[in-house]
């Protein structure tokens, strides 16, 4: 499973939905699924990989606890696209 929320409390899709929280209920959404998973994991005998792609700019890493959220994922993948942009 490929997690691709932009960005979490950080002016994503719908600027206006984003909300402080959003930076923990990510973070909890990743523990989650990796309890899940491994649940499946322990049934199946199988290891279920947990990915995120994730911000490329620092105002928007800042936002979340990455030590916390890296214990759940197996890999992460830089967005390195948002270093171009219409702005």
């Amino acid at each position: 499973v490929d997690i691709d929320w932009e960005y979490p409390a950080a002016d994503g899709a719908v600027p206006s939905a984003d909300t402080p929280a959003d930076a923990a209920n990510y973070v909890q959404l990743l523990k989650d699924l990796r309890a899940g998973m491994d649940w499946l994991g322990a049934k199946t005998g199988k290891h279920y990989r947990l990915s995120s792609a994730i911000a490329a700019t620092k105002g928007k890493l800042d936002l979340i606890d990455w030590t916390e959220a890296s214990k759940y994922m197996d890999r992460m993948y830089v967005m390195s696209y948002d270093f171009y942009g219409a702005w």
